[in-house]
């Protein structure tokens, strides 16, 4: 009997050790792709005039692939792209999700959530056990929030909610959505939306970021030559 049970600890010491080395492994695979997405964006600061005040981005299937309303619910567990919830891989982060909230975070955008989950509190757990900033692994994508806005109404109430609590000017703003319909509901508020059908990329990211620039310094050299015609005058 005594045999038995000892044979049985080492059996579970060698599943634990196994286990232990493939989080370990995922661990290291996942930090060289953030590293060589985060490289895809280095040239990104140099194309832009104009940099966003605020980036608010849409969760279910932009931020991560699924509904989190549809989870088993907690605890959640995060490891190597995926979300676990009691157990079940339910979620997978977008692969180049953390390169593009390490850059927002190292060029002091700020970053929100609007999302219309009926479970804003399990969305809330799960966005703080994601700790995906480069270099700063204390950072989770919670810790990185100014605001976010909840609730199965049009997402412009949910920028209202956000506007309330960071102050952000719609104009100075850009979202990003999986759902164009979102994207056509707060592009009415002169914010700048990306469509992200597929998920965060950062081909999306880059686009849309130049795209806000272009109309920001668009926008101030036309009140620039209104404003020098209006003192000729």
């Amino acid at each position: 009997m005594v045999k038995r049970r000892v044979k049985s600890a080492r059996r579970r010491d060698k599943n634990v050790d196994v286990d232990s080395m493939t989080s370990h492994a995922k661990a290291e695979s996942t930090t060289r792709d953030d590293q060589e997405n985060l490289t895809g964006l280095e040239d990104l600061r140099e194309r832009l005039a104009v940099l966003p005040t605020h980036v608010v981005f849409d969760l279910d299937d932009t931020v991560w692939e699924g509904d989190v309303e549809f989870c088993y619910g907690p605890p959640f567990k995060y490891d190597g792209r995926v979300i676990y919830s009691k157990g079940s891989p339910s979620l997978t982060l977008f692969n180049d999700v953390p390169a593009i909230m390490t850059w927002l975070v190292r060029h002091g955008v700020e970053i929100g959530y609007a999302s219309k989950t009926a479970e804003p509190r399990w969305a809330m757990q799960v966005l703080d056990l994601i700790h995906p900033i480069i270099g700063q692994p204390g950072l989770s994508l919670k810790k990185v929030s100014a605001g976010e806005g909840w609730g199965w109404q049009n997402k412009q109430k949910h920028m209202r909610e956000i506007r309330a609590s960071t102050g952000l000017d719609y104009d100075e703003c850009v979202f990003f959505d999986s759902m164009y319909s979102n994207c056509e509901d707060v592009s009415k508020l002169g914010t700048t939306c990306g469509y992200c059908p597929r998920g965060m990329t950062n081909e999306v990211f880059i686009n849309t970021m130049i795209e806000f620039s272009d109309k920001m310094a668009g926008s101030s050299s036309s009140s620039s030559d209104s404003n020098a015609s209006s003192v000729i005058g």
